[in-house]
């Protein structure tokens, strides 16, 4: 065990949190703007949600994903956006050429040649094994309270009940998922990693990285070629769809042509919500499908005092029956206040009320993506989230109160200003 970085997370949680400070200081380097902790505040949603804060999915119909070739080992497993492919096989080549000639350390196990090691990951993949567990958790749940129903009708509010219940600690939705630390960064296409190093041990992290002879020409190539590197994770390459490099790469990509960067959010991804209703009834048909039984024994209490045992069927739904039964406009609400719950919100119990009158209302005359659309610019705002830049701010501000007003309006401008642009596009 290091004495000054944490090698696991196995330590106490003082430890862990000096060692984290100790590690935070150490990595830093004030000289390049590229090197970005996506721990902080917003940032972690990087490359998951638009400038509205809405969850967004890549959408490779729209730019298919292309293939990273790893100089050791030509595999061609790991995807990633085809311009992000092309700016990384770009700085691969520069690393070849330097070690060949000599400029680089040739003995670094990392920084000589970059091998990738990760890449995108599909999110509909995790997402569907996170709800299995779910399903799998309720399954067993109804199973030792021995909770039975035979029909859709019986099902609902129980199930219904759970998945609220749940959504406060775990997400359920697919767009909270993507904004959750359940999904891995690598949904967004924009991510590569060239190392496996465990991702707690950050005394690997300063020995392999930081203390490696090629640190700085890493750091600087990685920004000539529009690469941020996260600091939390030095071997994480993430591409900056806000800097010039990527964007010509991203312009100059065939399947692509996006200029700017607004234009690369809004046409190489689609918001999570979308045509995610159909989705939600269908797991709601599978849930209750898994979850009953065939036919169960009830007792019932005659009118003179006995009791009988009835064998009770349980009823079979084709999902265009099921569907009947279940109305698009319960299926919206209930989704809202999912969302309300996995975004912890904060809001009072007339304004969820509005809310999803409003949310319903609109859905009737605009169409169900366009009101979820208008919800999740709502919903999804980060002012109130626990560590959000606006709740660092305002826990300094508080703090701060009995200083010189002065000051408090400088910090408050300088805030201001950063925040403008949480999301690091």
């Amino acid at each position: 065990m290091s004495f000054f970085f944490k090698s696991s997370n196995e330590e106490g949680a003082k430890d862990l949190y000096q060692k984290s400070q100790i590690y935070n200081l150490e990595i830093s380097e004030d000289e390049y703007n590229n090197l970005i902790d996506f721990e902080v505040a917003e940032k972690y949603l990087y490359g998951r949600v638009n400038y509205s804060y809405v969850p967004i999915v890549y959408n490779s119909n729209a730019v298919p994903l292309a293939g990273l070739n790893n100089t050791n080992t030509n595999n061609n497993n790991f995807v990633a956006a085809p311009y992000v492919v092309k700016a990384f096989n770009d700085l691969n080549n520069k690393f070849l050429t330097k070690t060949l000639s000599g400029e680089l350390n040739t003995n670094d196990q990392f920084l000589g040649v970059l091998e990738v090691k990760k890449a995108y990951i599909d999110p509909r993949v995790v997402y569907n094994a996170h709800l299995t567990n779910i399903l799998s958790f309720l399954t067993n749940a109804m199973s030792e309270r021995s909770r039975k129903f035979s029909n859709i009708q019986e099902f609902i509010p129980f199930f219904n009940d759970s998945l609220q219940a749940i959504s406060k600690e775990i997400p359920i939705t697919l767009s909270g998922f993507i904004k959750s630390r359940f999904c891995p960064v690598h949904v967004s296409g924009l991510v590569i990693e060239i190392a496996d190093i465990d991702y707690a041990n950050d005394e690997e992290k300063i020995r392999s990285f930081k203390q490696s002879p090629n640190w700085k020409f890493y750091l600087n190539t990685c920004r000539s070629y529009g690469f941020l590197v996260d600091s939390s994770n030095p071997f994480r390459l993430i591409a900056n769809i806000g800097s010039d490099e990527m964007i010509e790469y991203a312009k100059n990509e065939p399947t692509c042509g996006f200029d700017n960067t607004v234009s690369l959010l809004s046409n190489n991804y689609t918001p999570a919500y979308l045509n995610y209703l159909e989705f939600y009834k269908r797991f709601i048909y599978d849930a209750y499908n898994l979850m009953k039984l065939e036919r169960y024994l009830e007792r019932e209490m005659c009118a003179d005092g006995t009791t009988i045992t009835k064998e009770i069927e349980t009823q079979n739904y084709s999902f265009n029956d099921f569907k009947e039964i279940v109305s698009d406009t319960y299926c919206l609400e209930s989704y809202i206040q999912l969302r309300i719950n996995e975004e912890s919100a904060g809001l009072e119990d007339y304004e969820i009320l509005k809310l999803t009158k409003d949310t319903i209302s609109l859905s009737e005359v605009r169409g169900v993506n366009f009101a979820l659309n208008r919800f999740e610019k709502i919903v999804g705002q980060t002012y109130n989230y626990s560590g959000s830049l606006t709740d660092l701010f305002n826990r300094v501000k508080i703090k701060n109160e009995g200083l010189e007003e002065t000051s408090s309006e400088t910090f408050a401008s300088e805030t201001s200003t950063t925040s403008t642009n949480t999301s690091g596009y």
